[in-house]
Parts: C-alpha cells; sequence; structure tokens
C-alpha cells in the first residue's frame, strides 16, 4: 500500500496511527541524541512528566543499551568505575556525556549513580520510552577496548573510529528490550532516528550510518510488539526537503521543522485529552511571552487580569498541573 500522498508542491508522509495513545497522565523517558533532548524538552514545557536524557547526550545505539542496562542492573558499578580517564584536570567518564565530568574523581561516580538511581524509580512506572538514535559510527578506546559514549576531546589517536553492523546493533536491542520488557511490562518503546546530519563523518557515510539505523528500527519494530517507529528522519529529509528548514550551519534542522515534526508527532501519538492540554498551554505561554507596546496602559492591565482568570481556570482543569512559573511571570 502506498503511504504517500502526492500534492501539486509537496511529498506528505502518512504515519500509521499506533496501538497506544500518550495521555495527560503518561510518564516518558526520552534518550539518545539531541533530539531527544528537543523531544523530552516540548512535554516538560507542555507540563507531562517526563525524564529528558537523564545520561546526557548519546549518540551511538550502544552507549544507549549500555546506560539502560546499568539501570537494569546488567552492568556492575565496578566496571563503570573502570571506565574514568583523567584529562585537563577533570575525571571524564567514557560511558557519559561530559555533564558529569568533574574535578574529583568520586564526583563524576556519585553524578553517574544518582542519574541511574532516578532513571531507575522513573523506569519502574513509566509508559513511554523515545529512544532517538543518532550515528552508528562508534569510536572505540583502544586502552580499555570500550566503546566511547563521549571522547571529551581526548587525543584521536586514543580512539579507532568503527561503523557498527546492522546485526550487532539489532542483538543488542534484542537483548534491551526483552529485559524491558520484563522490568516495566506495559512499557512502550518509540524508537527515531535523528535528522541532523553529522556531516563530520562526510556525507557518505553520514548516510550510510542514517541507513542502518533505519534498517535496525524497522527489524526491531518487526519483532517486537511493544517497539514502534517514528520517522522524524524522513519527515525532514522527504516531507520538508529544503536547506530552509534548517539551521545556519545546514546540519541541524531549524525551530520552524522541529516544530513542524513535533506538531505530526502530537497528532499521531497523543490522545484527545494530551492534545487539548498541548494546546491550552502552548496559547497561555504564547499569550504570556507577548511583550506589551505600553506595559503601563488599562488595556496591559486588563490584559493580566485576563490571564490570571485563565490561569485560575486551568488549574482548575488541571489540579495536578503546575503553574507557578506563569504566576510568577505575571507578577500574581
Amino acid at each position: 500500500m502506498n503511504c504517500l500522498v502526492m500534492d501539486a508542491y509537496y511529498t506528505s508522509l502518512s504515519i500509521p496511527k499506533p496501538i497506544f495513545q500518550i495521555a495527560p497522565s503518561s510518564r516518558i523517558l526520552t534518550m539518545g541524541s539531541c533530539f531527544a533532548g528537543h523531544i523530552g524538552d516540548f512535554f516538560i514545557s507542555q507540563k507531562f512528566q517526563a525524564l529528558v536524557n537523564p545520561t546526557g547526550i548519546l549518540f551511538n545505539p550502544e552507549s544507549i543499551v549500555q546506560n539502560l542496562s546499568t539501570v537494569l542492573g546488567k552492568r556492575s558499578i565496578s566496571e563503570k568505575e573502570h571506565l574514568l580517564v583523567h584529562s585537563d584536570g577533570l575525571w571524564h567518564s567514557l560511558l557519559h556525556h561530559g555533564q558529569f565530568s568533574h574535578t574529583n574523581r568520586d564526583a563524576v561516580i556519585s553524578k553517574i549513580d544518582s542519574a541511574a538511581r532516578e532513571m531507575h524509580q522513573f523506569l519502574v512506572t513509566a509508559d513511554l520510552l523515545i529512544i532517538t538514535l543518532g550515528t552508528a559510527h562508534i569510536y572505540r578506546h583502544l586502552k580499555t577496548g570500550e566503546i566511547a559514549a563521549n571522547c571529551h576531546k581526548l587525543p584521536s589517536v586514543e580512539f579507532v573510529k568503527e561503523l557498527l553492523d546492522i546485526n550487532t546493533i539489532c542483538k543488542r536491542f534484542d537483548t534491551l528490550l526483552h529485559d524491558l520488557k520484563s522490568f516495566t511490562p506495559g512499557l512502550q518503546v518509540l524508537l527515531t532516528v535523528s535528522p541532523v546530519r553529522y556531516i563530520r563523518d562526510g556525507l557518505m557515510e553520514n548516510n550510510q550510518s542514517k541507513a542502518t539505523l533505519i534498517t535496525v528500527t524497522h527489524k526491531l519494530v518487526k519483532n517486537h510488539e511493544n517497539c514502534h517507529y517514528f520517522p522524524a528522519y524522513e519527515i525532514l529529509i522527504d516531507e520538508l526537503r529544503d536547506y530552509r528548514f534548517y539551521a545556519k550551519d545546514l546540519v541541524h534542522p531549524s525551530q520552524q521543522a522541529i516544530e513542524y515534526i513535533l506538531d505530526k508527532f502530537v497528532q499521531t501519538y497523543f490522545n484527545h485529552p494530551a492534545q487539548r492540554q498541548v494546546h491550552e498551554i502552548m496559547a497561555l505561554r504564547q499569550a504570556l511571552n507577548h511583550r506589551p507596546l505600553h506595559p503601563q496602559s488599562e488595556a496591559h492591565g486588563r490584559f493580566l487580569e485576563k490571564m490570571r482568570t485563565k490561569i485560575v481556570l486551568l488549574k482548575k482543569e488541571y489540579p495536578k498541573l503546575d503553574f507557578r512559573d506563569e504566576e510568577q511571570q505575571l507578577g500574581s
């Protein structure tokens, strides 16, 4: 069946309706590349229960598997401690983002353990895990033999670059998905491939990497009923398909493109109450971000009272949501 509808000006990508829906009460964990951060930040801005990239930005599938395996108890703390390296006065974890780096070795371990505990507790009752895969290229640390989640600007001679093959990634994720199902039986897993182009690897190498990841995600979706795929990559590459939808670096999607993809995401996965919450919160935020030409005018005073009334009504409609930031913004 052809899921593409040709328009006079662009090709529209039709996304199949999933077997699950995101509700206002859903608990969502996002992991992976910076695009996972965009999705997670959107959930938080719309006042959903979300934990966003708790182990920092992770680009390759192996590092994502390693971190989740740690949380599920499949990797011991002692192994993790041995993967700390010291450079330029800082201790770094090869398995984590630079946000965990510190001048004190014990502080690094403490921050890593704290993030793992938070993630463990969240996963116990999570409804949805969103994983964004960035690249199939990895950098293996020669001294330890480990795949680095982040090279932390260490000398390039300390690493060797490799391209993970499809079967290796699938086997690692097959095991992970089975472990996740045992850990949180009702958990749904949504896979995406980051639309960010990793041109540092080269354009042909980037396309090879993305093709590997896309093949992996479709194999996993076919073999795991709780696993699904959201085509963020295809929306940018095939539907928007224009450099005006990229940032100035011509690598990252523009804010307009991100908002377009998120709108597709909401339309596909959010149930009606969740969509209504997004509509209400976005409308409120847009109104509050309005910059008045005459802030001392009676008209602006009436606007502020209208916004205070709106917040009162929203607090009644959504008693579990926190509107203190909005109230503070109004000065109430």
